[in-house]
């Protein structure tokens, strides 16, 4: 990741199969700037569980670009109800490689302007 995140820098990671809980899995995504893990975790001590599930599925769906997540065949949209179904281990090790406390198997990052300004 550089030192600097600049608006519209995507990155590619790649989470290795785990037997006993997914398929391997490569995503694009926006590494979050420290002022959105912040944000993620305001008060976070003081919401109920239903309240923390809809925070992370939102940060997730709000960072990711694109993934190759896919369900009897066919590919899963990007969305707070399907992140809320990824499995944990899996959703974890994302949530943590878009934070930036988990390189994963990052690819090399690239700078998009995927603002619709």
């Amino acid at each position: 990741m550089p030192a600097y995140i600049d608006d519209g820098y995507t990155m590619t990671g790649t989470i290795p199969e785990n037997k006993s809980a997914h398929e391997a899995v490569r995503f694009e995504y926006r590494p979050a700037t420290a002022a959105e893990g912040l944000r993620l975790f305001d008060r976070f001590d003081e919401i109920d569980a239903e309240e923390k599930e809809t925070r992370y599925a939102r940060f997730l769906v709000d960072h990711f670009v694109s993934w190759n997540i896919r369900h009897q065949g066919e590919p899963l949209e990007m969305s707070p109800t399907v992140c809320g179904r990824l499995a944990p281990s899996l959703r974890s090790r994302m949530l943590d490689m878009i934070l930036g406390v988990d390189d994963g198997d990052c690819v090399e990052g690239s700078s998009k302007n995927l603002s619709t300004e």
